[in-house]
């Protein structure tokens, strides 16, 4: 089976090359990378850089030029990135069933798709994960796809918060309004409109954010407006 590392070394498929350089620093906002080779950043890049490789397959366009508003769709259910990558492969000539040991494409998609047994799994001594560190679910028998593909949305979710403008993750906020008002939580995520015929994120603000409102409504989530809740002031904060 095929190897990977965190080098992001030069191939004869420059369309390959763009979505692997372009898919490392999308990672580097949801994977923190460490002095040493990390699962963590090879998988999440693998899942954005194949999503980067086959819209731009499908646009016949250059990876630079594939907005975040159209990569951040096919992050979020893995039926729809699966279908989007599959079938762009497919039609740059890429194969499945024999990954060809000169394509860079199918070997990454290969790697993405196996699945990793845990250290338990292995003998003694021998290194797990292609002998790199990992972090993200340690005891899951699963493929890399599975496991990141939540880390490569969360990513390209931050670059498009910090692109639009948007409430950042993890900021403190008051509810001011409806069932919920008066309590103070954060915010966990953002819900963004979708164009349901083009799978694209429409223009603007986000539609709404997940507030998560903490132990004191069971640490869950519940989506309110932006007028529904007020970013805490400093003095707030430190009483919290």
């Amino acid at each position: 089976m095929p190897s990977m590392t965190e080098k992001t070394p030069a191939t004869d498929n420059p369309l390959w090359n763009q979505a692997l350089g372009r898919g490392g620093e999308l990672t580097q906002l949801s994977v923190t990378v460490s002095t040493g080779a990390s699962w963590d950043y090879v998988a999440t890049r693998g899942v954005i850089a194949t999503a980067l490789y086959a819209l731009a397959v499908r646009g016949q366009c250059a990876v630079s030029t594939v907005g975040l508003d159209a990569l951040a769709y096919p992050l979020w259910e893995r039926t729809d990135y699966l279908d989007l990558v599959t079938a762009q492969m497919a039609a740059a000539g890429h194969r499945f069933d024999q990954p060809d040991p000169t394509d860079p494409v199918s070997q990454a998609w290969a790697w993405l798709n196996r699945y990793w047994p845990t250290r338990d799994d292995l003998p003694e001594g021998m290194p797990a994960w292609d002998g790199l560190a990992r972090g993200i679910a340690l005891g899951l028998r699963r493929t890399a796809i599975d496991i990141c593909l939540f880390w490569a949305a969360a990513a390209v979710g931050r670059a498009l918060e910090a692109e639009r403008g948007a409430v950042p993750r993890r900021t403190p906020v008051v509810v001011n309004t409806g069932e919920f008002a008066g309590a103070r939580g954060f915010v966990e995520s953002t819900v963004w409109p979708v164009n349901a015929a083009t799978m694209i994120v429409e223009p603007g603000l986000p539609l709404a954010y997940m507030i998560n409102l903490g132990k004191a409504h069971g640490s869950q989530a519940e989506q309110l407006l932006r007028q529904e809740f007020d970013l805490m002031a400093d003095e707030e904060k430190a009483t919290q």
